[in-house]
């Protein structure tokens, strides 16, 4: 998985090779695939892997204080390799509908349920509007995220993401 994630974040999918993968990893072909039928399951599962590790599921008592923390820690590891990984899988997405199958089952489930839950526990505590749509909240704090890291690498700061948080929980704050 790590040598997934390393060799990703300095290139592309298309890029990306089994070979190169175990020359990294120190390991044999036989070994990857006995665990992945192609290099679209390993990205998958590394995808999987890296934002279980990186995305932390806070409860800090309000919507605004679980949204600082969830967009800081996105924030803090858009530059690093994982944070590569992801920008090259989701260009790569685009063109390989096996890849974004992929990550419809193995990547983006787990993130709809992390906004789910930090929006159910808003909604329980009077925070949010009743028909605040969870999907489109997460749609567009992750759209502007990585609008931001990916087309402004320059803009990556602290008060883009306070200007964002504030306008998403304004928008939806009861």
């Amino acid at each position: 998985m790590a040598a997934t994630v390393e060799l990703l974040g300095q290139g592309t999918f298309e890029g990306l090779s089994i070979d190169a993968v175990t020359d990294r990893a120190g390991v044999s072909k036989a070994t990857v695939y006995r665990w992945w039928r192609n290099k679209t399951e390993l990205v998958a599962e590394a995808m999987g892997r890296f934002a279980d590790d990186s995305t932390p599921d806070p409860d800090t008592g309000s919507f605004q204080g679980d949204v600082d923390v969830v967009l800081g820690a996105l924030l803090a590891t858009a530059s690093s390799p994982g944070g590569r990984m992801v920008e090259a899988v989701a260009a790569a997405a685009q063109d390989h509908p096996d890849l974004l199958a992929a990550l419809e089952e193995h990547f983006l489930p787990d993130r709809r349920r992390l906004v789910r839950r930090i929006l159910e526990r808003a909604a329980a505590r009077g925070e949010l509007k009743p028909a605040t749509d969870p999907a489109l909240v997460a749609d567009v704090v992750v759209t502007a995220l990585f609008f931001r890291v990916r087309l402004k690498p320059a803009a990556r700061d602290v008060a883009f993401v306070e200007s964002l948080v504030h306008l998403v929980v304004d928008g939806v704050r009861a």
